[in-house]
C-alpha cells in the first residue's frame, strides 16, 4: 500500500499520539474548519509546539532515521502529538500516511 488515511480523535486537554499505521516517509494532517490544532514532537515539551489554523494541512517529513535509508516512520512510530487549540474543543483530524 502506498498510502493510508486514518482518523484520530482529538480534544483540547490531552495530547493525542499520531501513530504511523504503515511504513511512511510523509504525513499530512488535515485540520478541520471548526478548530485550530497544536502539534508537538514531545508531548511534555512546550518548546516543540507549533499552532496551525483551521482548514490548514501541515505536512511532516523527517530525515531518514537509519543508515539503511529505508523509511522515516516505521509501522507503529509516533510521528507527533496533536491537541485542539481551545480547551473546550473536540473533534477529529484526518491523517494521510504516504510512502
Amino acid at each position: 500500500m502506498s498510502f493510508q488515511n486514518k482518523k484520530f480523535a482529538v480534544d483540547g486537554v490531552s495530547w493525542t499520539a499520531i501513530i504511523s499505521p504503515i511504513v511512511a516517509n510523509h504525513v499530512s494532517i488535515q485540520v478541520p474548519s471548526s478548530f485550530t490544532i497544536k502539534i508537538r514532537t514531545d508531548s511534555a515539551d512546550i518548546n516543540t509546539e507549533k499552532a496551525y489554523p483551521a482548514s490548514s494541512e501541515p505536512y511532516i517529513t523527517a530525515p531518514m532515521y537509519n543508515t539503511d535509508w529505508e523509511t522515516r516512520f516505521p509501522i507503529g512510530a509516533t510521528v507527533c502529538f496533536v491537541q485542539c487549540g481551545g480547551a473546550g474543543d473536540t473533534g477529529s483530524v484526518y491523517c494521510t500516511f504516504m510512502k
